[in-house]
This record gives structure tokens, sequence and C-alpha cells, in this order.
């Protein structure tokens, strides 16, 4: 998220004040940065129900716009490109099974995209939440896997399984 007009970096306190709820996931040492990625939409996509998720909602994100973010897209704490080529493999998350529940919503002009992914080396644990952020037409904004370190590089294999995944469903469903 950019800062204010005025090159103004807003505070924690004003950050908070645009978000009435906050998950407790926004409690540790990431709610900077968290709060600046879903002050974009004004809510938490942690807090939102899952009934006004659906699948009608997901946002026509295609191959370009994949690889924009994964790749081309300046880390938030390295000021450098991702570079996440790595992150690219996670199509193999896709056609193994390891995602639940894709679903998106709008909120605020902009697509919330939230799925469950399996762990690659531990099967047996909780699955992981993901969320992403995206314009109508398909721009990624932000993403953000919750109970993974990697994931506060927000471009870690998960959140690539669920961007392939929302790919593949814009390419199938011809949009």
């Amino acid at each position: 998220m950019d800062s204010s007009e005025n090159g103004r970096v807003p505070s924690i306190e004003e950050l908070c004040r645009k978000i009435p709820i906050l998950s407790e996931y926004c409690e540790d040492s990431v709610k900077r940065r968290y709060l600046e990625k879903i002050a974009e939409v004004g809510v938490d996509p942690v807090t939102i129900p899952d009934q006004q998720f659906d699948t009608e909602w997901l946002p026509p994100i295609e191959a370009m716009d994949l690889l924009s973010y994964l790749v081309l897209e300046t880390s938030f704490y390295t000021k450098e490109q991702f570079k996440a080529y790595k992150s690219l493999e996670a199509y193999n998350f896709l056609v193994s099974g390891f995602l639940t529940s894709i679903q998106g919503c709008i909120v605020a002009g902009k697509h919330i995209v939230t799925g469950k992914v399996r762990h690659s080396q531990r099967m047996n644990d909780a699955l992981i939440s993901v969320w992403i952020l995206a314009e109508k037409d398909g721009t990624v904004r932000s993403a953000h896997c919750l109970g993974c370190k990697a994931g506060l590089s927000e471009s870690c294999s998960h959140v690539a399984s669920v961007l392939f995944y929302v790919e593949a469903w814009t390419r199938i469903r011809g949009q």
C-alpha cells in the first residue's frame, strides 16, 4: 500500500482505526505490514464469515498476473524483486490436491480470495490459511499466508498454489 498523499507513513494507531475488527494473527511482529495490506479493503480477510465467500467471486487472474506478482513484484522487506521462481513449482500443489476451500468475495471494489493449503512436508498438520487481494482485472495487489514463516515474504509456495488454482479456474471458465 502506498503512503498517504502527503508522503507521510501512517502510524500503527492510524491504521488500526481504519480496520474495526482484527484477527488474533495481526497481533504479532508483522502487524504494521499486515495492517497496511488490509487497509486497502478496510477489513481483515480472516474475520470475514465463510458465508460471504463464493467461487463465483474469484478474480480473473491470468498467467501474466501470476508471473508479474511472483517474479517481478518488489518485496516490502528487501525492496528487491521477489524473483520467487521456486514458487512457480507450486503448480504441483494444485495437481496433487493440496488445496481446499478456494473462494472469493468483493470488498471495497477489490477481490479477496481465501483458501487452505496442506503443508508440503507435514501432511498431518493443520491446513495453512492463505488470502490474496486482487483488483477486478486480476492484478494481484498483495497476499498473505498465515502460519508459514516463508509466507511473510508474501510469495511462498502456498500463496503461489492458490494463485495457480485461480488462474486455472479463470482459464477453465473462459473469463
